[in-house]
């Protein structure tokens, strides 16, 4: 056989080795929604056989899947606990937990994810997450729920959709039992045998729990065979306080309830209907005109001024103010004063409030008080109007840097070193 066959045969080889390996990878791509999610269609009863008052809610997403909800309670309690299920069964497989705590003053919202019980749709990640929002806006919009009577119950990857909701809108609190830290790392457990590149940076939970600012219960079986408790460690210790690790001995990961009984029923009671807003001052907002606004920033010449104009519906907004308060308080010995102006609207200030004091925020900020348009003009023509929106003046009052969307730290810090006072750069 010459050379060059035993090369084309080598060659070949090869190419059919490539080909079976990324068909491989594409099909493990394919069923991967089909090994995290386990939805089942048919109730296994309904809350008036357990002697609990409820009505049917439907709602739609924001990409239009229809959804079904119960919401058992009686309608004067103002709190509610929306309840995101685990992976598999669906809300009706949930009623003997809110059975099993008796009557309470708190009204608890379940919700099926897409695909489960009578919700349309196929579950993935996003859709989850676009579901708990579509519950949350429900809440808030129809409902008339205060954020902070908002209380969210994660179990399992109920747990992960509870910390990704937490970490964009404001609530009163978090419980999160049984969670997983990722998907990547539940894979290594369960699916060891595929290659970890192939596994979606799913449910990264740890990361979003540092944009979490609300008090978080973190509830671990310590016999689960299906998270290891080591993970409910690991959320713990990324959380912002307040936050407590609650063990029930000897559970299982399907069991906690049962096993940890009476006790485990008087602390979820005691995190559900204990005081929940932010123990600091609440922060003042101020109303402010543009003119008013002009003013004010001529009254800081001689200190440099950064200008951040930002609203609690507007995740970045939210996503970037811890920044702009940990580079205040870095540069304002130098010079550096920063001019918070809320977008939103009258009725939303107490949220932007209840946000600011997470943040422990204590100076005083402003709430735009003028038309857009006009607003808009007397910062910077070019403005579309879009949030968050920052602008920088140096120590004289002229505006040196304008941007619309979230900036780097990178970004901020040098513009901010730019027009720092020379007499307090060193």
């Amino acid at each position: 056989m010459s050379v060059r066959k035993v090369g084309y045969i080598l060659w070949r080889g090869v190419v059919i080795l490539v080909v079976a390996a990324i068909g491989y990878i594409g099909y493990l791509k394919l069923m991967e929604d089909e090994m995290i999610y386990f939805p089942e269609k048919e109730y296994y009863g309904e809350p008036q056989m357990m002697g609990l008052p409820y009505e049917d809610v439907w709602l739609r997403t924001e990409d239009g899947v229809k959804l079904h909800a119960w919401w058992i309670g009686e309608p004067q309690h103002q709190k509610s606990v929306l309840f995101l299920h685990g992976n598999a069964g669906n809300i009706s497989h949930r009623l003997h937990r809110i059975q099993s705590l008796g009557k309470v003053e708190l009204r608890f919202f379940l919700l099926d994810y897409r695909g489960y019980g009578q919700s349309e749709g196929k579950p993935s990640e996003r859709g989850l997450y676009k579901d708990a929002a579509a519950a949350y806006r429900y809440l808030r919009e129809q409902a008339k729920l205060n954020a902070e009577d908002i209380l969210l119950f994660g179990e399992s990857i109920g747990g992960a959709v509870a910390i990704d909701l937490a970490s964009k809108q404001p609530v009163g609190g978090v419980v999160v039992e049984n969670t997983f830290t990722s998907l990547r790392d539940m894979a290594r457990i369960f699916y060891s045998w595929i290659p970890s590149v192939v596994v979606s940076r799913g449910f990264e939970s740890i990361e979003k729990l540092k944009r979490v600012r609300v008090p978080v219960l973190f509830v671990q079986a310590t016999k689960d065979e299906i998270v290891p408790p080591e993970m409910a460690t690991q959320l713990h210790k990324a959380a912002n306080k307040p936050k407590e690790l609650y063990l029930i001995e000897n559970a299982r990961h399907n069991d906690t309830y049962l096993v940890g009984g009476a006790a485990y029923r008087n602390k979820l009671l005691e995190f559900f209907l204990k005081e929940t807003k932010a123990t600091s001052e609440q922060p003042t907002i101020e109303p402010i005109t543009a003119a008013q606004l002009q003013e004010l920033i001529g009254k800081h010449q001689g200190d440099a001024v950064l200008l951040n104009v930002w609203a609690t519906w507007c995740i970045p907004c939210r996503e970037e103010m811890p920044l702009l308060l940990k580079l205040h308080q870095e540069y304002g010995k130098r010079g550096l004063k920063l001019l918070l102006i809320s977008a939103d609207a009258a009725a939303d200030l107490p949220d932007a409030q209840r946000f600011l004091a997470e943040l422990g925020v204590s100076f005083l900020t402003y709430n735009k008080h003028e038309k857009d348009e006009t607003f808009i003009n007397s910062l910077e023509s070019r403005w579309t109007g879009a949030l968050p929106a920052t602008f920088i003046f140096d120590p004289e009052g002229k505006l040196r840097y304008f941007w619309e969307g979230e900036a780097s730290a990178e970004l901020l810090e040098s513009r901010i070193k730019e027009v720092l006072p020379d007499k307090r750069q060193s």
